[in-house]
């Protein structure tokens, strides 16, 4: 890769308007920079508005109906009510270790992969430049996350999906895409070989991960169909 040594704000807007020239600027400094302010703006942003949607909706489902009140003792109903905030905060918190670890160790995982993959297709470059490629490329995932919380927050109502039919979306979809094209064009810089040949081994790598969570999913419905 040239060192061009673009900053973090200068990536992140290269990577939008002309991906071709952000990869061809990478350092592996200005990527882990640019991979830890998205991963925790994102994951942290929409771990918290989920938080605080779902404590709503807990909130408004234990609180009584009118005429129902007296039913219930004051003492009672304030406990489950103030409990919330407790709620909330252990739902975000989780999930916000939860993703944060998880992105870590999928980050380093799909570098190392993709890496063996570009090796074998006959491209050369360092495993550093892989982690660099895979992390900047996480991109796509970024805007995702700040779309989920935004529709969190704004009460939008999303289609809710289960089962193989989730492990396929969650899975194939345009933030998808738009990742599997950097990492491409990312690739092909990084290692000197065709876009398209690059483009494989990404797609390849994803197909694998679908047929994995498909095959979870599928188990996962079997066993709970065996059960009743």
């Amino acid at each position: 890769m040239e060192q061009k040594r673009l900053s973090v704000g200068k990536l992140f807007w290269e990577l939008i308007v002309r991906p071709g020239s952000a990869f061809q600027g990478l350092t592996l400094r200005t990527a882990v920079w640019l991979v830890i302010i998205m991963a925790a703006v994102g994951i942290i942003f929409s771990s918290i508005a989920a938080s605080v949607s779902m404590s709503a909706e807990i909130e408004v489902s234990i609180s009584p109906e009118p005429g129902e009140a007296g039913e219930m003792e004051d003492e009672a109903i304030e406990e489950i009510l103030f409990s919330s905030p407790a709620l909330s905060f252990g739902i975000a918190a989780g999930s916000i270790f939860g993703g944060l670890f998880g992105f870590g160790i999928s980050w380093l995982v799909k570098s190392s992969l993709l890496f063996g993959a570009i090796g074998l297709a006959g491209g050369k470059m360092e495993w550093t430049d892989s982690v660099a490629v895979v992390g900047v490329s996480w991109m796509p995932f970024f805007f995702q996350h700040l779309l989920m919380g935004a529709a969190y927050l704004l009460n939008w109502q999303l289609p809710q999906f289960t089962g193989v039919a989730a492990a396929l979306v969650s899975h194939l979809n345009i933030f998808v895409l738009w990742n599997l094209l950097l990492l491409a064009i990312g690739f092909s810089s990084a290692a000197a070989i065709s876009r398209a040949k690059a483009f494989a081994c990404a797609a390849g790598y994803q197909a694998v991960v679908i047929l994995i969570n498909v095959g979870l999913a599928m188990l996962t419905e079997a066993f709970i169909g065996s059960m009743f």
